[in-house]
């Protein structure tokens, strides 16, 4: 899950959404969200490429849903291994 907050704080400072990285399934690959990190960190900074609030918002809005979704699956999972 940390590595997953991490993910979702870059791509919120470049206003990129879930879907803009990649289907669900891909938030579950850990060295696939590590490397995309190293990737985003490797970019300009934000501003050269037009990113405003509305951007970064509209994304931190879809970044928390992903990671309740995700949160919700774990939970079951832990649930139904006990």
């Amino acid at each position: 899950m940390t590595v997953l907050k991490g993910l979702a704080t870059q791509a919120i400072r470049y206003g990129l959404k879930p879907e803009d990285i990649g289907p669900i399934s891909t938030f579950t690959d850990l060295e696939y969200m590590m490397c995309y990190i190293g990737h985003l960190k490797g970019l300009e900074a934000p501003a050269s490429f037009g990113v405003s609030d509305v951007h970064r918002d509209r994304a931190r809005r879809e970044w928390r849903k992903l990671i309740a979704k995700v949160r919700k699956n774990e939970d079951k999972e832990n649930h139904a291994a006990v």
